[in-house]
């Protein structure tokens, strides 16, 4: 069984004191979630390219993690005053509070980090900003946070699909483990203006190759 909140110290301060002062801040700098209704009447799914449907996809996920983040924090703060009745999972996110590590609820949404929660939440922060500028008109930013994004290959296949249709070029699959010749490409698209552009996204590294 995990401590409860006001059971331990640190530095003079008991837990429930510094549980409840980490809350507040975090609650004050809380940004609001995206409206995918306003963004959806901006831009109906017929007028969107494929950087604008990363856009609404990262939009997306960040409102699941912003909205799991605000339920918590709301809960915890009940859960202080005596409010609600403290289940494992708040006293879970209480102790992340207390030792500033990141709650395996919230990591699982954004992906795994080392970082401390306080430097954690600054980098979300900072995600939500990113998107903020990228849906505010939805012109693609000079330049693009790779890191910053819940799905950076998504991406790059973008910048693939986008070059494609630019180019007139056809975009074809990764294949795994072998080469694509482009004397056999030509046989399957014998268009004598035909160019074949194979992207192929490697989990490390990210490779695009061309044939």
């Amino acid at each position: 069984m995990q401590a409860s909140a006001g059971s331990s110290e640190k530095g003079g301060e008991s837990k429930a004191s510094i549980v409840q002062d980490a809350v507040g801040d975090f609650m004050d700098r809380m940004p609001d979630i995206f409206n995918m209704h306003e963004m959806t009447a901006r831009l109906p799914p017929e007028d969107r390219t494929p950087y604008t449907n990363v856009a609404f996809q990262e939009a997306n996920r960040m409102n699941r993690l912003l909205d799991s983040i605000s339920k918590d924090l709301k809960d915890v703060r009940l859960g202080l005053k005596g409010e609600l009745t403290v289940t494992p999972a708040m006293e879970a996110i209480e102790n992340a509070l207390f030792f500033d590590t990141v709650p395996p609820r919230w990591g699982k949404i954004l992906g795994p980090s080392t970082k401390p929660l306080g430097a954690w939440y600054l980098d979300v922060l900072e995600r939500v900003k990113f998107l903020e500028s990228w849906t505010g008109d939805f012109s693609l930013p000079s330049t693009c946070w790779l890191g910053g994004m819940f799905n950076p290959q998504a991406f790059l296949t973008a910048i693939a699909q986008q070059t494609a249709r630019k180019n007139e070029w056809l975009v074809l699959p990764a294949l795994r483990g072998r080469r694509c010749r482009l004397a056999r490409c030509q046989r399957t698209h014998p268009a004598a203006n035909l160019k074949v552009w194979l992207a192929s996204f490697a989990h490390a590294g990210r490779l695009i190759r061309w044939c």
